[in-house]
């Protein structure tokens, strides 16, 4: 058993991907620790510039995964990919960890009785200070869930439906629940790691490629207010039965329980979002 497994999450990462693998736990890999690169669905160089950095590294190994999707790389990491392991990272390709941050969750997540997940914090960006001020919970930048409570999700073949956005959402909401939607939603089944830091590219505003990404970024936002208001709403009333297989079943079974409603400048992507819904719901 690892005592920690490390999963790296890409997508067309190319500019990132090597920065991120050089700040992970390389000391531990294959000594207590695994990491598995998921590259999904990418056009780029990552799975490439990747594979070369793992070459003759024990413990690190990249998966060229065709179909795109983090929810769909989660699955698969979650369910197939990774072994058994006390503590369970998860990072996204475009961040770079500080040191010793996936021992800290590990670390934060310990004990027979201990918490389901643990969140990341940001040091680098415009929101860090506000992440710290206000305790918000698990980033999909970075966090961590425990052994036990990952055994729970594969015992109950809990999968996010293809299409997903929002892994820190599902899995926060689960893991206050643990992993039983009929139950109570406890807070402190999700314990705040600030110890354990991350650090991001944060958009130039006077870059017309970053000003595009920033724009995808926003209607990405109000998709996953949409789908998280769907099928928890739905998780509440039928547990985890009530989750689909992708999203496009999502939208048709749920799709009455959003509607557009006046967000100042949001309702703009509110509504190219709902568009996107009732498209693929209509598909």
């Amino acid at each position: 058993m690892d005592r920690i497994a490390v999963a790296v999450f890409a997508h067309n990462e190319e500019r990132n991907i090597v920065r991120c693998l050089e700040h992970l736990p390389l000391d531990s890999v294959g000594k207590g620790a695994s990491v598995h690169v998921l590259v999904n669905g990418s056009s780029d160089r990552t799975a490439a510039l990747a594979r070369a950095f793992a070459a003759g590294r024990h413990g690190l190994h990249v998966h060229d995964i065709v179909q795109g999707g983090k929810a769909n790389a989660w699955n698969l990491f979650v369910h197939e990919l990774a072994g058994e392991a006390e503590a369970y990272v998860f990072h996204d390709g475009d961040c770079w960890m500080r040191p010793r941050a996936a021992e800290r969750l590990a670390e934060a997540l310990a004990g027979p009785g201990g918490p389901n997940a643990a969140a990341g914090y940001p040091y680098t960006g415009r929101s860090a200070e506000r992440w710290r001020a206000n305790r918000y919970g698990v980033a999909g930048n970075l966090y961590g869930l425990s052994g036990r409570f990952v055994g729970v999700l594969r015992q109950r073949g809990v999968r996010m439906p293809a299409g997903w956005i929002g892994d820190d959402d599902f899995v926060d909401a689960l893991a206050q629940w643990d992993a039983d939607p009929a139950g109570p939603m406890r807070p402190e089944r999700v314990v705040q790691c600030v110890e354990a830091e991350f650090g991001y590219r944060s958009l130039d505003p006077l870059s017309p490629a970053d000003l595009n990404t920033y724009r995808r970024r926003l209607v990405a936002y109000s998709l996953r207010r949409y789908q998280d208001r769907m099928l928890f709403g739905a998780m509440r009333e039928r547990g985890l039965a009530a989750i689909p297989p992708d999203v496009a079943t999502l939208y048709r079974r749920e799709l009455a329980r959003v509607r557009l409603e006046w967000r100042g400048v949001s309702t703009l992507f509110d509504w190219l979002a709902l568009r996107r819904i009732r498209r693929l719901a209509a598909a």
